[in-house]
């Protein structure tokens, strides 16, 4: 399960690039998500990014993960999470907190899929994460 470990690593390696990124979305983060994630996956990370510097928002804190590989195939790993958003906040450009109750929809605590796929260099990185917002885990 070596590549499961290495799979998660990245994983892991995205979600604290991710957490940095929230506290600043305005600064160009490409380099450093496509070091962990490629793809629709970091496309739709950096566009977040994009729109929350635009509309004067930020995040902070780190975001609690507890992965597990849930099936391991040549070159892609799936892994499931309880990616937990309890300590983090979500403010606006007054410093205003506008974080989402905690509710069906906007769960704290949800679970979320993941797959992670090795590439022709040999580096692992996320492709796909899928969470459910509805539920609470």
């Amino acid at each position: 399960m070596a590549e499961a470990q290495v799979a998660i690593a990245a994983y892991t390696g995205y979600w604290r690039v991710l957490d940095q990124a929230l506290a600043e979305p305005g600064e160009d983060w490409s380099a450093e998500i496509k070091q962990y994630a490629t793809g629709t996956e970091a496309d739709s990370s950096l566009e977040y990014l994009k729109q929350l510097a635009a509309a004067g928002q930020y995040a902070s804190g780190s975001t609690g993960i507890s992965p597990r590989a849930t099936k391991v195939e040549p070159a892609l790993i799936t892994i499931t999470d309880c990616v937990d958003k309890t300590d983090n906040g979500f403010f606006d450009k007054s410093g205003q907190s506008i974080k989402a109750p905690d509710v069906s929809g906007s769960f704290y605590r949800h679970p979320s899929e993941i797959q992670v796929g090795q590439y022709v260099n040999g580096q692992w990185l996320v492709t796909l994460t899928t969470d459910d917002w509805t539920k609470t885990c």
